[in-house]
């Protein structure tokens, strides 16, 4: 089972003090999705894993993990 991801990605953004929109441009993942992740709405795919991974410098597999929810 998949969750969201936003938490993770709220908790780097504040870390390193970058805004969604200072980050969008940053990373290349448009300004709707970093939104989307950061409300909930949208999940993180492989491809958004990888651009979060570069950006932050961390192994994709983070921002995966983030992501599985046991039952």
């Amino acid at each position: 089972m998949r969750t969201k991801g936003g938490h993770l990605l709220k908790q780097y953004l504040e870390t390193h003090n970058i805004s969604a929109e200072t980050f969008s441009r940053l990373s290349g993942m448009p300004l709707p999705e970093v939104k989307g992740i950061l409300e909930n709405r949208l999940s993180i795919t492989d491809l958004r894993a990888h651009h979060l991974a570069v950006a932050f410098e961390t192994d994709p597999q983070l921002w995966e993990e983030e992501q599985l929810v046991t039952s």
